[in-house]
C-alpha cells in the first residue's frame, strides 16, 4: 500500500513539473516573438535569423516564402529594404518608391570591381550621389508604388561617350505607367574605366582586359540577381537598356561571354557596334603617358617621352601608371567626338569581348536575347552644327556667305544622320539576321521634331530628331533639342501629341520588358499598331516609325530602309568637290559610324 502511494505521488510530481516547464517556455516564446516584433517595427525589417512564420537558418524570410537573396519581410515599412550588404533606407513619391546611390561594388585603380563593405546600420538612400574617379559604383533604384512583386526589371546604362553622363535621371513617371522596377547603373568612366598597357598586366585575364567598366557592370547585373526581388523584382526577367555609349556597352554585354545569364532581354537606345584592339588601346595610353611627361617636365618633347615610355620595363611603368593623380587619369579621356580614335574603348582581349569581335553574332556565339534596337533619325545633327560652328569661328573664310553656311548645314545633318543612324540600325540589324537562329528582335526610327508643322521650319531643317531625344520622351522629359534652337519646340499646342507619343512608347516598352514582345502576347499588349519583327526580307514593313501631330501620337511601320554605300555615292555625286572634301576631312573623318 505504501509502495502505491508513493508510486501515485511521484507520478503527481512529475505531471506537476511537466506542466510548470510547459508554462515557463509558453511565457518564454510569447516574450521572444514580442521582442522580434518590437525589433522588427523599430528597425523596419527582420534581419540575421529572426524569422517571422517559420525557422529557416541562415535566411531572411517573409511569413512563409523564401527566395534565396536579399528579401524585405511583408508588412513592413517599404521605404526600408535588406539588401545582402545590410539594410538601406530610401524615399517615397506620388509616383514611385526611390532609393538613391546603394552601393554595389568597391574599386582599386584599374583592378576588377568587389563587393562593398557591409554595414550595420540602415543606410540612408534618399539623396542622389555623384560619381568621381573610382568612387563611383553604385545604383538608383525606381520601384512603382504597388504590392506587386515579380515586376520585370530595366537596367540602364547612361550615355556620355564612356566618359561622362549620370546614372541620376529621374524614371518615375517611367515605372508609374509601366509597371516596371529600374536599376540605373553607375560606372567607371574614361581611362579610369577603360585603359589597355603593359604595365598593368597582372596575370589575371579579367583584370588585364582593361575593360574594367564593363567589369563594373558585370557585377552590377550580379546585384540586381542578388537583391533586385527585396525590391519587388524578377531576377528571371531583367531587360539590359543603354543610351548612346551605354548602348554600345549593352551590345557588348550581348557578346561578352563574361555577361552569360545575367540579362534576358536587350534596348539599345542608338548604340552601335563598336570595339577596340588591345594594340590600339595601349599605342593610345603610351600617347597620354607622354603628355603628362611632358606637362611635368620630365622631358622638352612628346617625341622623347613616347620613346622613354615605350622603352621602359613594366615595373617602371606600372610605377609610373601609380603615380598618376587623379587630376590626371581625367584629363587622359577628353571629348570623343564619336571617335574612338580620341578614347579606345571596349578592348577586344578575348576574355571579357571576344577577339572576333561582333562578328561573333553571325554564327551565334553570344548571348541570343529578344531586342530591341532604337535610334533617332537626326543623329548627327547636333554633332554638325557644333562642328561647323566651330569652323566658322576659326576660319570664316572656309565659307563664301552665310547662305553657304545654312545650305551645307542641312546636307551635313542629311548625310551625316542617315550615315550615324543606320549604323546603330541597319548595319546592327543585318549583322544579327546572319545567325538563322537569332531571338526575335524589333526596331525604330524615332521622328519627333522633322515635322515643321509641329516644331517650325527652321527646327525642321537644320536640327530635327536629334541624338538622345527618344529616351527623353521616354521619360517624359521634352528637354532634348532646346539648347540647339534659338526658340522653344515644345509648346502648348504640341503638348498632348508629345504626351500621347510618350504614352505610345511605353506601352510597347512595357510590353517588351514584361513579356519580351512590345505587343504583348498573343497581340494583348493594348498597342495602337502591330509592331512587326525585323524580317531578312527586302521591302517587308521592319521598322517602327515614331512620331506625332500636335494632337495626337503616330507611330506606323515602314519598308524604307537606309542603304548606306547608296548614301556614300549620293554624297560623292551631288556635293561639290570643295564640299565632298570637306565634309570628309573635317565633318565625317574618324567617326565610328563611318
Amino acid at each position: 500500500m505504501r509502495r502505491q502511494n508513493l508510486f501515485i505521488y511521484m507520478l503527481t510530481a512529475l505531471v506537476l513539473s511537466a506542466a510548470i516547464i510547459s508554462f515557463t517556455m509558453g511565457v518564454s516564446m510569447v516574450r521572444a516573438e514580442n521582442a522580434v516584433s518590437d525589433r522588427a517595427a523599430t528597425n523596419g525589417a527582420v534581419s540575421g535569423n529572426a524569422v517571422s512564420g517559420q525557422v529557416v537558418s541562415g535566411q531572411v524570410v517573409s511569413g512563409q516564402s523564401v527566395t534565396g537573396g536579399a528579401v524585405t519581410p511583408k508588412n513592413e515599412n517599404p521605404r526600408i529594404v535588406t539588401t545582402t550588404f545590410g539594410q538601406i533606407e530610401g524615399k517615397k513619391t506620388s509616383k514611385a518608391y526611390i532609393w538613391l546611390g546603394i552601393p554595389y561594388g568597391q574599386t582599386e585603380r584599374w583592378k576588377a570591381p568587389t563587393a562593398p563593405d557591409s554595414w550595420s546600420r540602415t543606410r540612408s538612400c534618399k539623396k542622389t550621389r555623384k560619381g568621381k574617379g573610382d568612387e563611383c559604383l553604385f545604383v538608383n533604384v525606381y520601384k512603382p508604388v504597388s504590392k506587386e512583386e515579380k515586376m520585370p526589371v530595366m537596367v540602364f546604362l547612361h550615355g556620355g561617350g564612356n566618359n561622362g553622363g549620370t546614372a541620376n535621371r529621374s524614371f518615375s513617371s517611367f515605372v508609374e505607367e509601366t509597371g516596371v522596377v529600374v536599376v540605373s547603373v553607375e560606372f567607371r568612366q574614361g581611362a579610369f574605366g577603360w585603359l589597355q598597357s603593359r604595365g598593368l598586366q597582372t596575370g589575371d585575364r579579367m583584370t588585364d582586359s582593361g575593360n574594367f567598366a564593363m567589369l563594373d557592370i558585370k557585377l552590377a547585373l550580379e546585384w540586381v540577381q542578388n537583391n533586385i526581388e527585396a525590391f519587388g523584382g524578377d531576377k528571371q526577367n531583367v531587360t539590359l537598356s543603354g543610351f548612346s555609349a551605354g548602348a554600345r556597352d549593352a551590345l557588348n554585354c550581348v557578346i561578352s561571354p563574361a555577361m552569360k545569364g545575367l540579362f534576358h532581354k536587350v534596348i539599345s537606345f542608338s548604340g552601335g557596334m563598336t570595339t577596340c584592339s588591345v594594340r590600339e588601346g595601349r599605342r593610345w595610353s603610351n600617347q597620354k603617358l607622354a603628355k603628362i611627361l611632358v606637362r611635368r617636365g620630365r622631358f622638352s618633347n612628346q617625341k622623347r617621352a613616347l620613346k622613354y615610355v615605350k622603352r621602359i620595363g613594366k615595373k617602371k611603368l606600372n610605377k609610373l601608371l601609380y603615380s598618376l593623380s587623379d587630376k590626371e587619369v581625367k584629363r587622359m579621356a577628353g571629348a570623343t567626338s564619336l571617335r574612338l580614335t580620341n578614347f579606345p574603348q571596349n578592348f577586344r582581349d578575348g576574355k571579357v569581348i571576344p577577339k572576333a569581335g561582333f562578328d561573333v553574332l553571325e554564327y551565334g556565339g553570344y548571348n541570343r536575347v529578344p531586342m530591341i534596337l532604337g535610334c533617332n533619325n537626326s543623329e548627327f545633327a547636333n554633332v554638325s552644327y557644333k562642328t561647323l560652328h566651330r569652323i566658322l569661328i576659326k576660319n570664316p573664310k572656309t565659307f563664301k556667305n552665310r547662305a553657304q553656311f545654312y545650305r551645307l548645314l542641312k546636307k551635313s545633318k542629311e548625310y551625316g544622320s542617315k550615315l550615324q543612324t543606320s549604323f546603330y540600325l541597319e548595319r546592327l540589324a543585318n549583322k544579327l539576321s546572319i545567325d538563322p537562329y537569332h531571338e526575335d528582335f524589333y526596331t525604330y526610327r524615332f521622328k519627333w521634331g522633322e515635322d515643321r508643322r509641329v516644331v517650325g521650319s527652321n527646327y525642321a531643317r537644320y536640327v530635327g530628331a536629334i541624338h538622345g531625344m527618344d529616351v527623353d520622351f521616354l521619360l517624359g522629359r521634352y528637354k532634348k533639342g532646346e539648347a540647339g534652337t534659338s526658340d522653344s519646340i515644345y509648346t502648348k499646342a504640341n503638348l498632348p501629341g508629345r504626351q500621347a507619343l510618350t504614352s505610345v512608347m511605353r506601352q510597347y516598352v512595357s510590353n517588351f520588358c514584361h513579356t519580351g514582345n512590345p505587343n504583348g502576347i498573343n497581340g494583348q499588349g493594348n498597342v495602337p499598331v502591330q509592331w512587326e519583327k525585323w524580317r531578312r526580307v527586302k521591302g517587308s514593313k521592319r521598322i517602327m516609325t515614331f512620331s506625332a501631330t500636335r494632337r495626337e501620337a503616330k507611330v506606323n511601320m515602314t519598308s524604307r530602309t537606309i542603304d548606306r554605300a547608296k548614301v556614300k555615292r549620293q554624297m560623292k555625286r551631288k556635293l561639290s568637290k570643295r564640299a565632298y572634301k570637306l565634309f570628309r576631312r573635317r565633318i565625317l573623318n574618324d567617326r565610328f559610324f563611318m
